[in-house]
């Protein structure tokens, strides 16, 4: 039994403690237990309750179970047994499991039975608190009951943390105006009080209703000074709830980059409590992030998964965002039964009458339905009525957007609309913090002055337009994601395109172009991914495709569903997990002719020509920039064209293509006719005189001109790699001129000629490393099989040892539709495209001699996903990469020639032209030496410090080292 039931004096003093400065009072707490004096029961609910404040809440648990089980026990007082018994439910409630009205109004009901009111009516306070996360019951009621049982002198806090739920569920409703009264009551009894954390939760509450009316500038001053007092304290559930409304302001203001990191910090801290509303809410911010970028599967995945958390954690209320935002994808996705069938999921729920705003977005999302329907004048009074009530809410930003749609309705379907160009100049202005629909007013000025017939002004808009389309691009690191952003501006993209060339401007035309290409690899060379920790939902989604892309005999394989849902996951995964850390900001390099022509002057002087090509639709634009300027050329895609293309890409067209099949057949009239055709097509008249074995031809690809096997188009009846010099380019915002690369001193030969079954085996690999190791010095590596596993190549490749050329003779595994999954073959498993990317190869030359080693899958807004670019972003120099299957053993000839005028001082680029130039003296046709381009931003490679040595004679019968012709190709 305990001495006395009243608390002794020392643990009052903590109990004071506890709303002022809570780490102090665990520190005293703490320091109870070597008081003789003080009794285990006050020890651990003294200790529990300031833990609990100190939002330690999974530490705080077993001490206030204790003291409950205590307090049963030693006949304490009913009113400390309750206090007990709040105290463990106040634990529960924070770590995120479910407590029940019931339990909360069972506590309100045993403290009045005592009479003490003031403690029913704190406890009344978590009632609202579960209310509100919940979406479930009336907070008002509450209020409305225990207001008056605060005295207003004597209880400030207790009144204004029950102002504060109050506010909080009329912010959830859309009654902005009342809650922001209510917020500065409750901000008025805290400051009364001298309650800084009680302030700080306050300020956290505002700066959720700023963001809702989004007015983000306030919100942002607001979550600063809330982070600023909860930093002090080293509170950590209110730093995480800080940093989910940061994801939410951020993705508002359209920093997607600093959202996801955001969102994530805060999921994870949210999952370590277990807190699964919390989480749900996590994942609703997520999907909310991907809606805005366009990424819609990946963000309807992130809604439903928010749903079934809000159900499992007894949140129905909640369900409520969730089945407006995945109608809103529905109706995005032109689904207008899906889309109308979650809103009437909505409609349903018995309180959804009160959500106003929520109402006004169900009206916006039954306006793009009713377009699709062509119902084009009630779509339009539904938006009206729309911005009608986000204006009397004081969500301005919201009306503005609900405006912005109804200008574009009426300018697509000719609907009456007075002075479209000045209500879109309003918007402009009113929309600056949104550059997500920011963009879409410039589009709309410039759709109204090319109207108009000023075109110069259209030619402005459609430029400002762009770049902030660039502006949020640029910020992503996922290729998939900045893909999805510019499949919303494609249609803008075109028709600034269009405008530019009516405009006769190809300067312009090259910068729009270089606005929405290869974004991610500009962000990515910048700042490197970031190394991951194992991702269970990752690994099973790549064991999932392992099991369909290597199927073991009698295996089951998974559907093509199956397949999906898994290249879904791993793209999500990749994504998130390179937005793990803070991005940092990314300087804007713009498009400075002078700038590119001086530098591959001082270079090549004049013998140098850069192509930059686009397409249009059916019309490729060819961009030729030389030492006399920039030029444009525009070229119709024919039958003709479309027809040599498919022969010269197609992998089932190759041999027929590459070994002269149509001539030989007698179904082409002229030699290598799609070559032939080809070569016409894609180089300017201009630019084929020019050419000669020295010219130095740089070429920015797109599309399916990636997959171009450039050194093999035809050209004044020679191959193109016999009157130039030719070298692929990602992106001319990359360029990097008299780049320097060390001697050849340091070579790492790698090569792998058995799988474990994974793979037909490689029986020349061994020969053609042995080959190799003879050209270099004692100063390389060799890691041949079983020697080549992963780890080696993690330890080679990631501790920047500085190889000078990295050599992998291998198998490759690319798909041009599944290239997020491509990967090298090693003894022991098999490295993948992102992996790649997270190594450290430090300005090394690589050499894939590989099957499919450059096959690129080239999204929207060129977007490129490929092993090359990989090992770019890893930190190559350069790649030299097959585009084709090539034969274990008879590409060694040209392998060879290649490393030898390496050694001898060449640049790569050099050094592939040279080998293919050896191989056509000697006859051998394209099929054999056509594939291989060589990828680089770099201009003028040169070798500093070069060594003279003894460069070993090529020997021309490693061609019989072909006799087996194993094919690395899976």
């Amino acid at each position: 039994m305990l001495e006395s039931a009243l608390p002794p004096d020392a643990v009052m003093a903590v109990i004071t403690l506890l709303e002022h400065n809570p780490r102090q009072a665990v520190e005293e707490a703490s320091a109870l237990a070597s008081q003789p004096d003080i009794a285990p029961f006050w020890f651990d609910y003294t200790l529990g309750i300031a833990l609990l404040a100190w939002e330690r809440v999974l530490e705080s648990r077993p001490y206030l179970m204790r003291a409950s089980e205590a307090a049963a026990e030693d006949g304490l007082p009913q009113l400390w047994r309750i206090h007990c018994q709040r105290g463990v439910r106040i634990q529960e409630s924070m770590a995120g499991q479910s407590t029940t009205t019931e339990a909360w109004e069972d506590l309100i009901n045993q403290y009045s039975a005592l009479g003490d009111n003031l403690e029913a009516a704190r406890t009344a306070i978590y009632l609202a608190r579960a209310w509100h996360s919940q979406r479930s019951g009336d907070v008002d009621t509450v209020v409305d009951r225990w207001i008056g049982v605060f005295d207003p002198r004597r209880h400030a806090s207790d009144m204004g943390r029950l102002l504060r739920v109050q506010g909080a569920s009329l912010v959830n409703k859309g009654n902005y105006a009342e809650a922001s009264q209510i917020f500065d009551m409750a901000l008025a009894c805290f400051r009364q009080d001298g309650n800084l954390i009680e302030i700080a939760r306050c300020y956290l509450e505002q700066a959720w209703l700023a963001i809702r009316r989004e007015a983000l500038t306030e919100a942002e001053a607001l979550l600063d000074m809330a982070e600023t007092i909860f930093e002090a304290n080293d509170l950590p559930l209110q730093l995480t709830f800080v940093n989910l409304n940061r994801s939410i302001l951020c993705h508002l203001r359209c920093h997607f980059a600093a959202a996801l990191f955001y969102c994530q910090q805060a999921r994870d801290q949210f999952h370590a409590l277990q807190r699964i509303i919390d989480i749900g809410s996590c994942e609703l911010e997520l999907g909310a992030i991907y809606e805005q970028i366009g990424h819609w599967e990946a963000a309807q995945a992130h809604y439903t998964l928010a749903l079934a958390l809000f159900e499992v954690g007894a949140a129905p209320g909640r369900a409520l965002m969730c089945y407006l935002n995945l109608a809103s994808i529905a109706a995005l996705g032109k689904d207008s039964m899906r889309a109308e069938h979650f809103l009437r999921l909505y409609e349903q729920f018995p309180a959804s009458a009160k959500y106003v705003t929520y109402n006004a977005a169900a009206k916006r999302i039954r306006a793009n339905i009713l377009v699709e329907q062509g119902r084009f004048a009630t779509a339009v009074r539904l938006l009206d009525e729309a911005a009608a009530i986000f204006v009397r809410n004081g969500d301005t930003t919201r009306a503005a957007e609900c405006r912005l749609e109804r200008v574009w309705l009426s300018l697509r379907h000719a609907l009456p609309q007075n002075n479209p160009a000045s209500l879109l100049s309003e918007l402009a202005r009113d929309l600056a913090e949104q550059p997500i629909h920011q963009w879409r007013a410039f589009y709309g000025l410039a759709h109204c002055c090319a109207a108009a017939g000023d075109f110069a002004g259209a030619l402005n808009h459609y430029q400002t337009a762009s770049e902030l389309v660039f502006t949020m691009r640029r910020q992503l690191a996922s290729e998939h994601l900045s893909s999805s952003l510019f499949n919303q501006a494609a249609e803008m993209y075109r028709a600034a395109l269009h405008c530019a060339i009516d405009a006769t401007r190809p300067l312009v035309i090259l910068r729009l172009a270089e606005h929405q290409h290869a974004l991610t690899l500009q962000r990515l060379l910048l700042v490197a991914p970031p190394t991951i920790d194992a991702n269970p939902k990752m690994e099973e989604a790549l064991n999932t495709i392992r099991q369909i892309n290597h199927p073991t005999p009698g295996q089951l394989l998974p559907s093509r569903a199956t397949l999906q849902e898994a290249l879904d996951t791993y793209t999500d995964s990749i994504a998130q997990t390179r937005h793990r850390h803070f991005p940092p900001d990314i300087p804007v390099q713009n498009v400075n002719l002078a700038d590119i022509q001086a530098g591959f002057a001082a270079t090549h002087g004049d013998d140098w020509t850069l192509l930059y090509y686009v397409w249009l639709d059916e019309t490729l634009l060819i961009l030729m920039i030389d030492s006399q300027g920039i030029h444009h050329h525009c070229v119709t895609l024919d039958a003709g064209v479309k027809t040599a293309l498919q022969l010269a890409c197609d992998r089932t067209a190759r041999k027929y293509t590459f070994r002269n099949g149509g001539m030989l057949t007698g179904v082409q009239a002229v030699p290598w006719e799609p070559l032939v055709t080809l070569g016409a097509f894609l180089l300017p008249m201009s630019l084929q005189p020019r050419l000669h074995e020295q010219h130095r031809l740089y070429i920015v690809p797109a599309g399916i001109l990636h997959a171009l096997p450039w050194a093999a188009l035809r050209v004044l009846d020679n191959w193109l790699c016999d009157r130039a010099i030719v070298q692929i380019v990602p992106s001319i915002s990359l360029l990097e001129f008299n780049y320097s690369i060390r001697e050849t001193g340091n070579v790492f030969l790698g090569g792998c000629s058995k799988f474990d079954g994974r793979h037909p085996p490689l029986d020349k690999v061994e020969s053609e490393l042995s080959t190799l190791d003879r050209l270099y010095s004692p100063t390389h590596h060799v890691a041949v099989d079983p020697d080549c596993t992963l780890s080696v190549i993690h330890k080679a490749l990631r501790q920047n040892i500085g190889y000078d050329v990295i050599h992998l003779a291998t198998h490759a595994n690319v798909r041009s539709s599944q290239a997020v999954v491509g990967s090298i073959a090693f003894a022991d498993g098999e490295l993948w495209l992102d992996e790649i990317t997270r190594l450290s190869v430090n300005n090394a030359q690589v050499i894939l001699s590989t099957c499919d080693g450059a096959i690129a899958d080239v999204l929207p807004g060129e977007e490129n996903l490929s092993l090359t670019w990989a090992w770019i972003i890893a930190g190559a120099s350069g790649v030299l990469a097959s585009l084709w299957p090539i034969t274990d053993g008879r590409i060694l000839p040209l392998i060879g020639d290649i490393h030898a005028s390496i050694i001898a001082g060449q640049d790569l680029a050099a050094a592939l032209t040279a080998a293919q130039r050896q191989h056509i003296k000697h006859g051998e046709s394209p099929l054999d030496w056509g594939g291989f381009l060589f990828t680089s931003q770099h201009v003028g490679l040169r070798r500093t410090d070069r060594r003279h040595v003894s460069t070993p004679p090529i020997q021309r019968d490693w061609v019989m080292l072909a006799d087996n012709r194993n094919i690395k190709h899976d």
